[in-house]
């Protein structure tokens, strides 16, 4: 009954805290053991204590763990009485690690085989919190002739592995740059897995000054494992920062998508850009001695 699976933070391939929880039919007593497969999820330790509570009434249990697959064991050592909830906490002190390419919602395969007295279970859960990836390789690149001084060519890359929802929207944070106070368009390219040839579409785009955040908004449902390039057309007067493009320059990306939210994370791949200006004035000086 209701049994479901969350994770706190939820972030593709970063420790988290896993919290089990489900209605219990039946009484569990000691010698019976709860079972839980949680596919893709990955910790270095093999054992480790969590903590299992019902009402007001918490234990510390010893449980084990087997990464090649997903199983997380634990031997019952208290009485758990019916038709309560159980909670299962599994602490992000012991460093399990949510997948690299996030969780699908309410994925079958996150189950649970409980061996009791009082009766065997074996069954998927009912929730699993989604947890969105925007892919391996997200990136940030350039076509201009002086961006530091004119509007510039904007493309940026992401390989969504959850569907993006009409009206849903991926949001990057790129410090320093400038952009309009109006709405905007951009072009946005979709090639998915199957044979149709790559389409390109228009969505809507904004920009926040204050924030430093590029906003675009589906305007169709984006099907999962969909290559995504936006470009944002030199027309919108997006403008460089004035001292360049670094590496390690804070651009990141999130997703707002229900079937698997993507908090800020860094971009992987960002084109670097130098600058020769000092408060927006050319700085260099070409000069000739003798001058004859």
């Amino acid at each position: 009954n209701d049994l479901g699976a969350t994770f706190a933070p939820a972030q593709a391939g970063e420790v988290t805290k896993v919290v089990v929880s489900f209605a219990l039919g039946m009484q569990m007593t000691s010698g019976d053991t709860l079972q839980f497969f949680l596919p893709g999820l990955s910790s270095g330790l093999s054992t480790f204590q969590v903590t299992v509570t019902h009402g007001s009434a918490s234990a510390s249990l010893a449980a084990s763990w087997r990464v090649s697959d997903g199983r997380l064991s634990i031997p019952v050592t208290v009485t758990l009485p019916r038709d309560t909830t159980i909670r299962v906490t599994v602490p992000a002190s012991v460093g399990m690690l949510l997948p690299p390419t996030g969780v699908r919602q309410n994925d079958e395969a996150f189950r649970t085989i409980v061996d009791a007295f009082a009766g065997d279970v074996e069954r998927s859960f009912d929730t699993v919190q989604p947890v969105g990836f925007l892919g391996p390789r997200t990136f940030l690149a350039f076509t201009y002739a002086d961006g530091l001084l004119f509007p510039v060519e904007i493309t940026l890359g992401i390989q969504p592995v959850m569907l993006i929802a009409a009206g849903e929207t991926i949001t990057w944070s790129l410090p320093g740059f400038s952009g309009p106070p109006e709405p905007f368009s951009v072009s946005v390219a979709r090639e998915d897995t199957s044979l149709d040839p790559v389409q390109s579409v228009s969505w809507a785009a904004s920009w926040s000054q204050a924030a430093h955040r590029l906003v675009i908004t589906a305007p169709e449902n984006v099907v999962p494992i969909a290559n995504l390039t936006v470009v944002v057309p030199p027309a919108a007067g997006m403008l460089l920062p004035p001292a360049g493009v670094r590496v390690a320059s804070g651009v990141n990306v999130t997703c707002n998508a229900a079937l698997g939210p993507v908090p800020g994370t860094d971009v992987s791949a960002v084109e670097p850009v130098g600058s020769f200006l000092i408060d927006l004035v050319p700085s260099g000086s070409l000069t000739f001695a003798p001058a004859k």
